[in-house]
């Protein structure tokens, strides 16, 4: 964004906040008036044009410290995306430069640097490293040749962000897989298409659907028992990174240390990687970085077919931290609150759900009693009859799809989708059905009774139908079994 649009948003306070910084700096004077602001930009960008400045501002203005970090976050962001800033120490040494307006906080966690403000410091910042040639001003030179079509089609950060579209194909294929519906399929392919041809997507989550023990099994049977509560324990871990890490060394690794240590080990958030650098051919690698550019775990910057500079994104940081983990990520982890559940979703009165930033194992729970209707940034559902009958099948009760209701949804659901949903969950019998083994024992009058006041026995067996018969699961008939030869009891089984 543009300086002149990035000072234009700003409240009174704000930008009185950097007016002040230059009057008292003695550098800019200038005065706080809403209509003066264009002229502000002007004269800011006018003035540190001159190198000379530049230096003097720096020294009189900031600490080493905080000149050095802001100098490592300009020169290793070439594209000038959105910065992600964590913790109060990174904070502290970045809002100097908020003050007086040379970065701007976007949104929690993440800031922007000015176009204009952002070029003057790179080009400065490169120059000032001396004879050594900066890799980022070589990608930097490197963007600004590639023709148009070139820049939006083969740079994963502008047109093909890699995390996005790994979620955006993987839901769309999690929701084709557990409604069954002909409109699932049909918004798969129709996302889909356009993709066909360029980088491996679809192969790539086909296989990793296929690794991931709950999602292929879902693929293979969309109708699983008890679906709902299982997806409990899914919630308590970042499940997602989990299957993405075991799937990178299995898949694509191979199981080969060599190539983990070579490539995937040398990837980082904040700087980008120079694949001429990778001691492996491109021929052993560029299977691996297109595969983990469409696991969304890395940014990739191609120089025709081939590519040359890597480096993590913010999921993949996660999934990095699992497959190399370090005392001081397991102990952050460990210390980590969990973040509290944001009741951010909307229900409509014509049984539409409308929500954003739900994990994998959320947003399957939804899937269980709605179909996905759209997703771009957000996700629409649409809740009916047929698949409420659908979530029963899947465990689901009212009761069930109240509290998750509760716990998502701003403010109260209309009264009118509750009460039809709870009539729906009401209008069926539901019969659950459980393959038991039916034993019955003979034997001496005495031993049987002992046998029935047993606890050690009676734990094994569901329920006792007459004398001396009983209900028993089949997993449950070794433990039984084990009852009677612990205590040296001979049994004959007919």
């Amino acid at each position: 964004m543009e300086f002149m649009d990035l000072i234009l948003a700003l409240n009174n306070n704000n930008y009185a906040e950097i007016i002040r910084f230059y009057n008292q700096s003695k550098t800019i004077k200038h005065i706080f008036e809403a209509g003066q602001k264009r002229t502000f930009c002007r004269k800011v960008v006018e003035y540190f044009s001159e190198g000379e400045n530049i230096n003097a501002f720096l020294r009189n203005n900031f600490t080493s410290e905080c000149e050095n970090y802001f100098e490592s976050i300009i020169l290793s962001n070439p594209l000038n995306s959105l910065i992600r800033i964590d913790g109060e120490e990174n904070y502290r040494k970045i809002d100097p430069f908020r003050k007086c307006g040379f970065i701007f906080n976007i949104k929690k966690d993440y800031f922007a640097v000015p176009d204009e403000i952002f070029n003057i410091f790179f080009n400065f910042f490169s120059a000032r490293s001396g004879a050594a040639r900066n890799e980022n001003l070589d990608i930097k030179e490197y963007i600004t040749v590639l023709p148009d079509f070139e820049y939006s089609y083969k740079m994963s950060r502008v047109l093909l962000d890699p995390y996005f579209h790994f979620i955006k194909y993987l839901y769309l294929a999690v929701a084709r897989d557990l409604s069954q519906t002909k409109e699932a399929a049909e918004l798969f392919e129709s996302s889909v298409k356009d993709m066909r041809g360029r980088f491996p997507m679809l192969d790539t989550i086909r296989k990793f659907i296929d690794s991931a023990d709950l999602l292929g099994e879902i693929k293979k049977n969309p109708v699983i028992g008890g679906l709902f509560q299982r997806l409990d324990k899914y919630s308590e871990i970042d499940w997602l990174a989990v299957c993405v890490e075991r799937f990178i060394k299995e898949a694509v690794a191979g199981g080969k240390d060599e190539l983990m240590d070579a490539l995937v080990k040398k990837l980082k958030p904040d700087l980008y990687y120079n694949l001429k650098s990778c001691k492996k051919s491109a021929g052993e690698t560029d299977s691996a970085v297109k595969q983990l550019m469409c696991l969304g775990v890395c940014e990739v910057i191609y120089s025709g077919a081939q590519p040359v500079y890597m480096k993590l994104t913010a999921f993949g940081e996660k999934v990095f931290n699992i497959l190399f983990p370090t005392f001081e990520a397991m102990a952050e982890d460990m210390n980590a609150k969990k973040k509290p559940v944001r009741r951010t979703a909307v229900i409509t009165p014509d049984f539409k759900l409308i929500c954003e930033n739900l994990d994998i194992g959320q947003y399957i729970k939804i899937l269980c009693f709605s179909n996905l209707l759209s997703f771009d940034n957000i996700f629409t559902f649409e809740i009916s009859r047929e698949t409420i009958m659908r979530s029963i099948k899947l465990g689901m009760s009212f009761g069930d799809f109240k509290g998750l209701i509760q716990r998502t949804v701003r403010g109260d659901a209309p009264e009118n989708v509750m009460k039809t949903v709870s009539d729906w969950y009401l209008s069926v019998v539901v019969m659950c059905q459980t393959k038991c083994v039916l034993a019955g024992f003979s034997a001496a009058p005495e031993k049987l009774a002992e046998i029935e006041k047993d606890p050690h026995f009676t734990s094994s067996v569901m329920m006792k139908v007459k004398s001396n018969q009983y209900l028993i699961l089949p997993e449950k008939m070794e433990a039984v079994e084990k009852y009677f030869s612990d205590r040296s009891i001979p049994m004959v089984i007919i």
